[in-house]
């Protein structure tokens, strides 16, 4: 039915979009083939009509509430006055006739579609129903490159969101959904249609100036904004409504620096740099190592010109036996295949000494035996020295270190690197791995391989604003702050400025552990 999604029939899989999530699939005469686990209740709610009335329209073929896969069953017209009872996931207020245009429906689809439009208008919302607002440039008929990376991004986004609408509105939800396109209709014409005013969410635009526009105008009706994507930083002092989700890295350095120097007490700090990438520093080591000198906590610096005397680092350093953490100053992903494989060999040489002088045991075995006595030595004298614990390294990295886990991710674990990040996802999460799943399932495709995953940004928006919604009400900004729900990759702890708005100070320690584990911690 659908097409690949990023050909030139791209329209087409939009509408399987939109089709499958917003819009009833109305036509003048319906069939259906039942699918493998669809049960009368899904394909009732799929058309909008009653269990009962499929029920009697299929006689002899559905028994109950049993519905063989593989039947074709008719699917009745609806009800208009039964329709409102009905349990709907989402009803759907299109802007501007981008689905319309797109979907080739017939004269009676349409009118039943405005019909049901106008039942759940904000005049007539049913009681517990919650409005939600998503204004993305979806560029259906984009022409350039650039457009393109928008259109995907926007559409990524928007299949995510719908996930976990699907997910909410099957634990019991009542959600109207109205979706606008800016690539087809001015933000200017989007804030006057009257629908706006009756939200209880508005999900803003991806560019700094709309995103400004929506804030304003959630301002004046009291409505919260959640902005994903750019920060407009003058926002929050003027716009108590607003929740900022994207903050820059540096407003985490403080909260990120308390919890390094909380979990890394016994450890000795070392800086790490490659001489190659000395003007290619990440701003947080220069944060870090003004924060440690204010808290009286000393580190050191080593410098290598060479992969191979990374090994050297510790002897160089007299931290031959002190537990360790080395922070690389370059997160670059070529100073990284520098830094690492002769790192990974220093730690075989720390645990393996002996190795280093392996081609004297038949050259030299008098040499041999000496240099193995004497390490023997040193063995005894350390374990006099820091008693019997197991001597301790860990690696701190950056958040676009996580772009690079294919090819790195056996270092992560063998070297223990701790990751600091906004955004990470755990492959390992049976909830991550349902939910590509689905999304797998639904749209015939992969989430793209970008930084953050715009499918799962798009989940994780939506996931936090309707249990917001759901646990709090229309006004879930008054008990917001400080509030956090799991989320499958983005950190999400608003904090509200003064009296202003709200911005997310959450963020993520994640830890690859020796035993090939992922630990993601959320700093609070």
């Amino acid at each position: 039915m659908y097409t690949k999604f990023y050909n030139k029939l791209k329209t087409l899989v939009i509408v399987a979009v939109f089709a499958l999530m917003s819009a009833p699939i109305w036509a003048e005469k319906r069939t259906y083939e039942v699918k493998p686990g669809d049960t009368l209740y899904r394909i009732s709610h799929m058309f909008q009509v009653t269990q009962e009335a499929i029920q009697k329209a299929n006689p002899g073929i559905i028994n109950g509430l049993n519905v063989p896969a593989g039947a074709v069953i008719v699917i009745p017209e609806p009800d208009m006055e039964e329709v409102s009872a009905l349990a709907s996931p989402i009803t759907s207020s299109q802007s501007n006739s981008t689905v319309a245009s797109a979907v080739s429906v017939t004269p009676s689809a349409q009118q039943i579609e405005q019909q049901i439009e106008h039942l759940f208008a904000p005049e007539r919302k049913l009681d517990g129903t919650k409005s939600i607002a998503i204004i993305l440039p979806f560029n259906l008929a984009s022409r350039s490159a650039a457009e393109d990376k928008v259109q995907m991004r926007s559409v990524e986004f928007y299949q995510g969101a719908l996930l976990a609408i699907n997910k909410a509105q099957l634990r019991g939800m009542r959600i109207d959904l109205h979706t606008f396109d800016l690539a087809t209709e001015t933000l200017e014409h989007i804030l006057t249609r009257p629908e706006l005013s009756s939200m209880d969410l508005i999900i803003a635009p991806m560019e700094p100036a709309d995103i400004r526009q929506v804030a304003l105008f959630g301002e004046s009706h009291g409505i919260n904004v959640l902005n994903p994507f750019k920060l407009v930083p003058d926002l929050t002092a003027t716009c108590p409504h607003l929740f900022q989700m994207n903050t820059y890295t540096a407003e985490l350095y403080p909260e990120l620096s308390d919890e390094i120097k909380t979990r890394f007490p016994e450890y000795a700090i070392v800086f790490v740099t490659d001489s190659m990438y000395r003007a290619k520093k990440d701003p947080y080591a220069a944060y870090l190592k003004k924060y440690l000198k204010e808290c009286f906590i000393d580190y050191r610096e080593y410098t290598y010109n060479s992969p191979g005397s990374v090994s050297k680092m510790d002897a160089a350093l007299g931290l031959e036996n002190s537990n360790v953490l080395y922070i690389p100053e370059t997160p670059q992903r070529d100073a990284m295949r520098r830094f690492f494989p002769s790192f990974k060999n220093k730690l075989f040489l720390d645990k393996n000494p002996e190795a280093e002088f392996a081609d004297l045991q038949e050259t030299n075995p008098e040499k041999y035996a000496a240099m193995l006595k004497e390490l023997e030595e040193e063995r005894k004298q350390r374990k006099t020295d820091v008693g019997n614990e197991e001597r301790k390294i860990a690696i701190l990295g950056y958040p676009e270190w996580q772009l690079y886990t294919n090819d790195f991710m056996d270092y992560f674990f063998d070297m223990n690197v701790w990751m600091f990040s906004k955004f990470y996802v755990d492959p390992f999460d049976p909830e991550v791995i349902d939910v590509q799943g689905k999304y797998r399932y639904w749209y015939a495709r992969e989430m793209m391989e970008l930084y953050p995953k715009y499918g799962l940004l798009g989940y994780d928006v939506l996931s936090y604003g309707l249990h917001m919604l759901n646990t709090y009400g229309h006004d879930f900004d008054l008990a917001a702050d400080g509030k956090m729900i799991k989320t499958l990759q983005s950190a999400m702890l608003f904090r509200r400025e003064g009296n202003g708005g709200f911005i997310n100070k959450g963020f993520y320690l994640v830890h690859f552990t020796p035993e090939s584990k992922i630990q993601r911690y959320e700093i609070k």
